[in-house]
């Protein structure tokens, strides 16, 4: 006996339309599929020239007795030990047109982020406050610098608290 094509025991559908609804199917189920892996778009915007400029003003420290300075000590002094500050400035979902008001705005998977302004007199200021906790009168080799990776930023300010003889 032989066997039809449209016999439902050699794998063909058994009438047109079910053939043709089963393509569909399949050509939407591939369809949907790869429309899912697109990237999501991330605007450019080009990088305008600009010049920054930040003055650490020392004097409001040294006018109490407190010796700041980014080089080493070379008069008698005990060391206290070496300060490490870090501080994460907030973290928040904006909307375009507040843009201008954050410190460092970018987009981390489709969604805009702004970070607050934090002004490198403000670390400073932290780092005096913890050197004076620990009875120091000054920090030498100071460094304070803004740390930008992909998905952070963050100030840091090392230095030696150190107590003056």
């Amino acid at each position: 006996m032989k066997k039809s094509r449209n016999s439902p025991t050699n794998g063909y559908p058994t009438n047109n339309r079910t053939r043709y609804e089963t393509n569909l199917y399949f050509f939407l189920l591939a369809l949907i599929s790869l429309s899912s892996c697109a990237a999501l778009f991330t605007p450019y915007e080009p990088q305008l020239a600009q010049t920054f400029a930040t003055f650490l003003d020392y004097r409001p420290y040294i006018s109490e007795g407190f010796f700041i300075s980014p080089d080493p000590y070379t008069g008698e002094h005990e060391p206290l030990g070496q300060l490490f500050l870090e501080i994460y400035p907030e973290q928040k979902e904006i909307t375009e047109s507040k843009r201008n008001k954050y410190d460092d705005v970018r987009y981390i998977n489709g969604i805009l982020y702004g970070y607050e302004r934090i002004h490198l007199a403000d670390v400073l200021e932290q780092a005096v406050v913890r050197a004076i906790a620990m009875g120091a009168d000054g920090i030498v080799n100071l460094k304070i610098a803004k740390i930008t990776t992909e998905y952070s930023v963050r100030y840091e300010a090392t230095g030696l608290c150190i107590k003056r003889k």
